[in-house]
């Protein structure tokens, strides 16, 4: 069914109207782009949000190849309302910035600006729908480069030093996360969410250590990108310093992608039998 492929379709809107923002010379034709692709990519998920309602999760397979070897997406309640939440959400905020960019951002940056905020939306959109640990990495890494571009698009001292604050504790972050993947995969041979859970449930009582670390290396990796206690210290700085609709797509969407992906590699990786015998849950607790 066409409904199923929707979720891929908003992310490929967004991305495909991203590239083809630069070739287009008025301002005013790039900000109605935008707010259209964001508008159709927020229709998509609304109906895929109604289709999953009503029929419940399904997977979507991306490709030739069914998993593990394969890429899919998938799609339950939680993932249909926070797709259609962040499309709705970007939206309304690139509907505001419409009137008020052009005050706090050079006019030859506006094109580049629009263009920063469909691809960050699109990855967002990929680290929701992805059932890859792989693949939500590609996604996190593109959006944190499309969120270090909407803070410093301002071209500004404090703009330029907050984006590197950031950059370098995301890179951090990154690595932690990379890491915690490449353990994740050497006991269990798997990058797809599903097929990793059911190995890890057959073998984690044989490797409790690295299953420990592997937690501990999501949970700060992610931590980081979220921005959660105390690891946030790079937020203060990009939120001041950031044009005002880049503030508010960071602390409304950006940080929760983030935290929404730690959420599905604790329960759809590891499961509730293996996180509750480790303190994560309430470490987690205390840093929200």
């Amino acid at each position: 069914m066409y409904i199923r492929s929707f979720p891929l379709v908003a992310i490929l809107i967004l991305l495909v109207s991203a590239f083809v923002m630069p070739m287009i010379k008025k301002r005013s034709i790039v900000k109605g782009l935008s707010l259209v692709s964001m508008g159709i990519s927020s229709i998509l998920a609304l109906i895929t949000l109604v289709y999953v309602k009503e029929n419940g999760s399904f997977i979507y397979r991306i490709g030739h190849w069914d998993a593990p070897w394969g890429i899919e997406f998938q799609i339950g309640i939680i993932e249909a309302m926070m797709g259609f939440l962040f499309t709705s959400v970007a939206a309304l905020i690139i509907w505001y910035s419409i009137y008020s960019i052009h005050k706090e951002i050079k006019d030859n940056r506006v094109v580049f600006y629009y263009l920063l905020v469909n691809i960050l939306i699109g990855a967002l959109l990929g680290i929701v729908f992805s059932n890859d640990l792989f693949n939500s990495f590609v996604f996190m890494e593109l959006s944190t480069l499309a969120s270090c571009g909407i803070i410093v698009v301002k071209d500004k001292k404090e703009n330029i030093k907050a984006t590197l604050k950031y950059l370098v504790l995301s890179t951090l972050g990154s690595g932690l996360v990379l890491m915690g993947i490449a353990f994740l995969y050497s006991i269990t041979g798997h990058l797809n969410m599903t097929f990793a859970h059911r190995e890890i449930v057959k073998v984690y009582a044989d490797y409790g250590q690295t299953v420990l670390i592997t937690l501990g290396l999501f949970t700060v990796g992610l931590g980081v990108k979220s921005a959660m206690f105390p690891l946030h210290t790079w937020l203060p700085d990009a939120h001041s310093s950031a044009p005002s609709s880049s503030s508010a797509l960071l602390s409304a969407l950006v940080l929760k992608g983030f935290v929404l992906l730690l959420v599905k590699i604790l329960y759809r990786v590891f499961g509730t039998e293996i996180i509750n015998q480790f303190p994560i849950l309430n470490l987690i607790l205390i840093s929200f």
